[in-house]
């Protein structure tokens, strides 16, 4: 997935700090630069305001696991201009706003 973006070792990765240790392995595996953000406390998912601060020049995706069957907030990472890894794998068959959950943007992973 990072690869196919052409992530690498000059680039940042957001990642919430709650999150599959394959998620980590694929950022360790391009040597990319891992930005960690807490979670929302209410629903385990990436919290939007901890990213938003993070976010640099050289920051080229940030992935949205969604947890526990909780669909992140995609709102305000929808509209950013940073592409988003949606990580379904623990809401299989969630929707968020009508919508099913890896439908929304670039890259779509199951990180099983």
């Amino acid at each position: 997935m990072l690869i196919g973006l052409n992530i690498n070792e000059h680039n940042e990765v957001v990642l919430p700090s709650y999150n599959c240790d394959a998620l980590l392995k694929a950022i360790l595996y391009v040597r990319a630069e891992l930005i960690i953000v807490d979670i929302n406390y209410e629903d385990g998912n990436i919290y939007f305001d901890n990213a938003l601060r993070v976010i640099s020049d050289r920051t080229k995706t940030i992935i949205t696991p969604h947890t526990f069957g909780f669909a992140a907030d995609l709102n305000d990472f929808l509209n950013l201009n940073i592409p988003i890894i949606e990580d379904c794998a623990i809401a299989i068959g969630g929707s968020y706003k009508s919508s099913k959950l890896g439908s929304f943007r670039e890259v779509s992973v199951f990180s099983f």
